[in-house]
C-alpha cells in the first residue's frame, strides 16, 4: 500500500493540511489508518487531489460538506 500522506512526523504521528493540528495516522497499525475505518469509503471529491492528511475533526467537516 503507497502512502498517501508522505509527511510523517516523528511517532507516525501527521499534521493536519486545514489546521496544523498533530495527530495519529495510524497507517502502519494493523488495522491501518484511522480515516479508512471510519469513512470509507470517501466521498468522491475527498479521494483526488489530497495533499496531505486531514485530522478527525477537519475530515469529518469536509465528509458532512460533501454530504
Amino acid at each position: 500500500m503507497s502512502d498517501p500522506c508522505p509527511a510523517r512526523l516523528p511517532g507516525g504521528e501527521r499534521e493536519c493540511v486545514h489546521c496544523a493540528e498533530r495527530f495519529h495516522c495510524g497507517i502502519d497499525d494493523p488495522g491501518g489508518c484511522w480515516c479508512a475505518r471510519e469513512h470509507s469509503p470517501l466521498p468522491a471529491p475527498l479521494e483526488h487531489g489530497r495533499a496531505g492528511c486531514l485530522c478527525p475533526e477537519c475530515l469529518a467537516r469536509e465528509v458532512a460538506a460533501a454530504g
